[in-house]
């Protein structure tokens, strides 16, 4: 230390929400610049930062949640300011990247005083037990200066992952939330926990507990100022254009409400007939969905249709189709978001969607 610090720092902090009652010890406000983040590994990569030398490499195994959480932005301001960043995402699904680690993790790399600020990322990286030996060679990384609202770094590894972002994240149009309203019967319903596909239905959908009809307690409800808008917000959240994008801005366990609100609407949406468009969706989902009856622990009789969104794939290609032609998309990008993470969303029933099912809207 008495040198300048360590040439280079590696490692994997402990992922502990501060303050917590298991955590016996202090950490003070007025040593990190990071400690809004409210997490252990934050507070371990500055310290990190401390103990390397002024141009040394840092990195560390930390959650996901790095790239796209709002109280991370603290950290990610550092990193930035320090020079660059690169990013090596791993979701927990269909194997995590370190065994018995059931968590989404990122190899988060600081690279002081880069020559090109900015940040240098893989695409998420998906894999089965037997590819495992090969995921470091089909690593591809791109460079780019995605940053969304401050805190949603994208995980994204190729020109042509970059162009669609500027296609459709980051175009300069009226946000979905502008088209929103406090109560009507124009809503759609959708479920934030999602593995390989965004369950969005138009309307209510179909739920009992010991006989009685009702909402279902799990899921996001938005209300829509017509049936035209409620009916694009669902045909979009079903594709896999949107799929995509939340995969490379969110952290591949769950849809945050501000980013369904915060996406662009092209310009000239409202001209394509959107509500006729919707019910062929849901007719599919609704043909493709089992009803189930369960008991819960508590007591509770629940019955519900369970969807299995990937036996609608041929709809949700339409839908994309359809998309491409109001946000721009060619021919190449329109390949690439129907084909996105395409083996592992299209498996067997057994692998592709056991728990990420909503129940099916109801006729």
């Amino acid at each position: 230390m008495k040198n300048g610090g360590f040439d280079a720092v590696i490692g994997n902090p402990p992922y502990v929400v501060y303050p917590n009652r298991n955590i016996r010890y202090a950490v003070l406000e007025s040593h990190f610049a990071t400690f809004a983040s409210r997490n252990l590994y934050a507070y371990v990569f500055e310290q990190s930062i401390r103990l390397a030398q002024d141009n040394a490499s840092v990195g560390l195994i930390v959650q996901l949640t790095a790239l796209s959480s709002e109280r991370i932005e603290s950290l990610q301001n550092m990193l930035e300011r320090r020079g660059g960043i690169h990013a090596v995402p791993f979701p927990r699904r269909p194997e995590s990247v370190f065994t018995d680690v059931e968590m989404p993790v990122v190899i988060l790399i600081s690279v002081a005083n880069a020559e090109r600020p900015g940040f240098v990322t893989s695409s998420v990286n998906r894999f089965y037990s037997d590819e495992r030996p090969q995921v470091s060679d089909r690593l591809h990384f791109v460079h780019h200066v995605i940053r969304k609202n401050g805190n949603r770094i994208a995980k994204i590894g190729s020109a042509i992952e970059v162009g669609l972002y500027d296609k459709t994240g980051g175009r300069n149009a009226p946000a979905l939330g502008t088209f929103s309203c406090g109560k009507s019967e124009s809503l759609m319903y959708y479920q934030e926990a999602c593995r390989y596909w965004v369950k969005a239905l138009y309307g209510v959908p179909f739920f009992k507990r010991n006989g009685t009809r009702m909402e279902p307690p799990h899921g996001r409800t938005i209300c829509f100022v017509s049936d035209a808008a409620a009916s694009f917000a669902t045909y979009l959240l079903n594709s896999s254009m949107f799929y995509w994008l939340y995969s490379a801005l969110c952290d591949c366990e769950h849809i945050n409400d501000s980013f369904v609100r915060q996406f662009p609407v092209p310009v000239g949406w409202e001209q394509v007939d959107w509500q006729h468009l919707v019910k062929k969706l849901m007719s599919s989902l609704s043909e493709n969905a089992s009803r189930k009856t369960i008991s819960t622990k508590q007591g509770h009789k629940i019955e519900y249709d369970e969807i299995k969104a990937f036996r609608s794939k041929s709809v949700i290609d339409e839908i994309d189709a359809k998309l491409a032609e109001v946000y721009g998309l060619d021919e190449a990008e329109l390949d690439y978001v129907t084909n996105y993470d395409i083996k592992y969303r299209t498996a067997n029933e057994t692998t592709a969607d056991t728990d990420d099912t909503i129940p099916a809207a109801a006729n």
